[in-house]
């Protein structure tokens, strides 16, 4: 998972990823009333920032239904209620089990520690931070998360002067903004008005090893509510333009819940419009990277890391081939680190081949994955 990462035919993925800001802007221009949430008049697309149950309603504002065909909306199950469980009979909890570290997981855990023993005293905050998650990654292999109970609704009642926007925001006003800044660039536009369901959006305490990361947009996990839930320390300390892509990355996945399982190609499918959307909004390329609006962490952009793999595969017949999918997705190798479970450093054959998912489903997800490639070229 990440701090960064329906049947619908291929035309769907063509113009929802190639779809011109002036196409953009009329179709802006033709939707609805704008509705009322609190105090603040939500941009043509609602934001939902309430932790209540899965909001049903159908989405208002401009749609790009003309030109886009509409996507099925997958079924939702309500969430299963935990169950009572019985008090053990000892109250003495059994002292867990050590298990044997591999010679890699000894050697990442060694390098971490060591990084900040040497440079403990000269990392910016930024950085220690980040060196705090990396050695949480070399210890759990990237894979561990905070409990749910430090999940919550964004705050809007605390607020911090935030050197981004330099005004002084809370996180509810920073995820607003964050929001309606995803809704200029055209591509996430088409994304979120081509979403199924509705998304609500919260807040994980704690050092965790992602910007932020979705829950329900898995049918391998029913009972969840379709969210967005952005890392605390993230939505506090980077630039709108940074959670504006990651927040359209993890709009794709949603987008795809039912089209494409958790695999490999999905992992990628994410980092691609991560990289994509921040280019367009910030006017990035590969010549003139706009780095005050990325994150600076270990003597690079996170951003700009993704990127520089990324771009490469497009040197191979297929991407799969590439440095950023083959290394960072799938082997997780080196930066940046691409943060997602076990299923999705896997491709979706190598799923079906170890009856994790059916072949069938395995075959759907290559085929959108092939029309998602061909539009990154365009």
């Amino acid at each position: 998972m990440n701090r960064i990462f329906t049947g619908c035919a291929a035309g769907l993925i063509g113009l929802a990823f190639a779809v011109a800001p002036a196409q953009a802007a009329v179709a802006a221009a033709q939707g609805t009333a704008p509705m009322r949430l609190g105090v603040w008049t939500a941009p043509a697309a609602p934001l939902h920032i309430n932790t209540g149950g899965m909001l049903k309603a159908p989405l208002s504002g401009a749609s790009l239904s003309a030109v886009l065909p509409a996507l099925t909306a997958p079924v939702v199950r309500p969430s299963l209620a935990v169950p009572a469980v019985a008090a053990p009979a000892s109250p003495v909890a059994a002292a867990p089990q050590a298990l044997p570290l591999s010679p890699e997981a000894s050697q990442r855990i060694g390098a971490a520690v060591q990084n900040i023993s040497e440079r403990g005293a000269q990392l910016a905050p930024s950085e220690a931070h980040g060196a705090g998650i990396a050695l949480e990654n070399a210890i759990t292999g990237g894979q561990s998360f905070a409990p749910a109970a430090s999940v919550s609704a964004p705050d809007d009642y605390f607020g911090w002067y935030d050197r981004s926007t330099g005004q002084r925001e809370t996180e509810t006003s920073k995820l607003r903004k964050t929001y309606q800044l995803a809704l200029t660039n055209p591509r996430a536009k088409a994304i979120k008005d081509n979403l199924p369901v509705n998304t609500v959006y919260k807040v994980q305490k704690g050092d965790n090893p992602f910007y932020a990361r979705t829950e329900g947009d898995d049918p391998e996990r029913p009972g969840e509510e379709a969210a967005v839930i952005f890392d605390e320390w993230a939505l506090h300390n980077l630039s709108p333009h940074f959670l504006a892509a990651t927040l359209a990355s993890m709009w794709v996945r949603h987008l795809y819940r039912d089209v494409v399982p958790q695999s490999a190609e999905k992992t990628y499918m994410e980092g691609s419009v991560l990289i994509r959307t921040f280019m367009e909004l910030t006017g990035s390329t590969s010549r003139n990277w706009v780095g005050r609006l990325d994150h600076w962490l270990k003597d690079n952009f996170q951003i700009y890391r993704h990127f520089y793999h990324w771009v490469k595969g497009f040197q191979y017949d297929n991407v799969r081939q590439g440095p950023y999918f083959k290394e960072k997705i799938m082997g997780a190798k080196g930066d940046p680190t691409v943060h997602t479970d076990a299923r999705g450093r896997k491709t979706l054959f190598q799923r079906a081949q170890a009856g994790e998912i059916s072949e069938e489903a395995a075959q759907a997800g290559q085929e959108k994955f092939d029309q998602f490639v061909r539009t990154e070229k365009q």
